[in-house]
């Protein structure tokens, strides 16, 4: 039996070419909590989604760092860094995050999942730095209050 292909188009409904016009997006429903350390964060389907409803053109690139392709530079302590540039609004942003464990706390023997995890959260801070999201990295800073 054939697979049926399914084709997902993408329409903005607005168009916010203003970084502060980005950064007023409200994100408070699509927040999420995680671990000991209740910790909010946006789902990175979710800020990909923003991201294409505001920017359909919108790509991003997972750095490799060195010739066999590895998504991680390791630091002389053991634990490792991913980098990820996501170009939206006719912008390039670049962000780097150390992989880290369940309580955010940087790991030398990471696993794929860690590294996979922390390639998606950077991700997400990465398309934040375009403004979609930026509220959950300075919440402590202002009035925000997603609950």
């Amino acid at each position: 039996m054939p697979i049926a292909k399914k084709t997902i188009t993408v329409k903005s409904k607005r168009s916010l070419s203003s970084f502060n016009d980005r950064c007023q997006i409200n994100v408070a429903n699509f927040v999420e909590t995680k671990g000991k350390q209740d910790l909010d964060y946006l789902s990175w389907a979710r800020a990909v989604k923003l991201l294409f409803q505001n920017d359909p053109t919108a790509s991003w690139d997972f750095k490799t760092w060195n010739e066999n392709g590895d998504y991680f530079s390791l630091c002389p302590d053991g634990s490792a860094l991913v980098e990820v540039t996501v170009t939206a609004f006719n912008k390039t942003e670049r962000a780097t995050n150390p992989i880290t464990d369940y309580s955010n706390q940087p790991i030398a023997n990471f696993s794929a999942s860690d590294l996979h995890n922390t390639l998606q959260r950077t991700l997400t801070k990465a398309i934040a730095m375009h403004g979609i999201g930026l509220t959950l990295y300075y919440k402590d800073e202002t009035n925000y209050n997603p609950k």
